[in-house]
């Protein structure tokens, strides 16, 4: 998984078929409490790129502050979320606490 390029693409003008209908199904079952500042569908993030529904590539201006300082799936912040995520040792049943090992 990646996205390999330098600058934004636009494949078909946004927004597109694919990213039509998935708002449209949104505005049916979605609470109006969340809100879109764009009629942006994403499929994939990678650094400080967003690919659509409809593979239109945008340079991300709009991340808030979870990945703004470092991009999206950031190679450290993945690797140290893997490696807590293997001190895990879930219990059953599923009311039971996670505990690290």
């Amino acid at each position: 998984m990646g996205i390999s390029v330098t600058k934004p693409r636009i494949v078909v003008e946004p927004p597109g078929p694919k990213a039509r209908e998935w708002i449209e199904r949104d505005k049916k079952l979605l609470s109006t409490s969340l809100t879109r500042t764009a009629p942006l569908v994403p499929a994939e993030t990678d650094y400080v790129w967003i690919k659509d529904v409809d593979g239109n590539i945008y340079l991300d201006f709009g991340s808030g502050i979870a990945v703004v300082n470092v991009g999206h799936r950031h190679p450290k912040v993945v690797k140290a979320i893997k490696d807590i995520a293997d001190m895990l040792d879930p219990q059953t049943p599923a009311t039971s606490t996670i505990t690290f090992r």
